[in-house]
């Protein structure tokens, strides 16, 4: 009952169409409940890009020479494997991103890791970095701020992430990014960014996982 500017909520459209109906609907007069009754398209919609400042990569080269030993050596593959998720149904599991930089490095052994997450994934980020291997994957979890964490994808090569924020923010850069889903749809929450794969398995229930259950 706090709404001002009522809308139909179309669980059909990707998320953002939802929130940028919401925007549309605030310059539209209130005489028609709901509210907003053209249809927006993403068709090539594209967020504003992030252009960090030079001392903004500076900081961030200097943090990574800190946590590699030195300058990390192309390609530099971004991991954010979500440890911590207050949804665990949606992650992908340890073991999977374990072999998965294991393999990266089977086949690019010239290739740096860097394990992102929150403050409270470092210690198990940490650990997994080591198994992955401990001379090419590093962890920096806890070690940056929402914009530094941007800033570091316009450094990297290549961003693999579960389905949570970070795919969306590396969406405000020319990252490419493969988004792994699990039981939610890319079909609603897929990163707006051309450069970005989805994977999703696609089952009989898909997605299994959603907002009316």
């Amino acid at each position: 009952d706090f709404f001002t500017h009522r809308i139909s909520y179309n669980y059909y459209n990707h998320a953002s169409v939802q929130f940028l109906t919401m925007v549309e609907a605030i310059g539209e007069p209130l005489s028609e409940v709901p509210l907003l009754k053209k249809r927006i398209e993403l068709g090539d919609y594209r967020l504003p890009p992030f252009r960090p400042s030079e001392e903004e990569q500076e900081e961030m080269r200097s943090l990574l020479a800190n946590k590699c030993g030195g300058e990390p050596s192309s390609p530099l593959i971004v991991l954010n494997c979500n440890l911590i998720d207050l949804l665990p149904l949606r992650q992908w599991s340890r073991d999977k991103f374990l072999n998965l930089g294991r393999r990266i490095l089977e086949h690019h052994p010239e290739a740096t890791l860097l394990l992102t997450g929150l403050p409270d994934a470092r210690e198990p980020s940490e650990a997994l970095a080591r198994e992955i291997n401990p001379d090419r994957a590093f962890c920096v979890a806890g070690d940056t701020t929402l914009r530094s964490l941007v800033t570091l994808f316009t450094l990297a090569d290549l961003l693999i992430t579960s389905d949570c924020g970070p795919g969306h923010m590396a969406a405000l850069t020319d990252i490419p990014i493969i988004s792994i889903f699990g039981p939610e749809t890319p079909q609603l929450y897929s990163p707006l960014s051309p450069h970005n794969h989805s994977l999703w398995a696609g089952l009989a229930c898909s997605p299994c996982l959603h907002a009316f259950n």
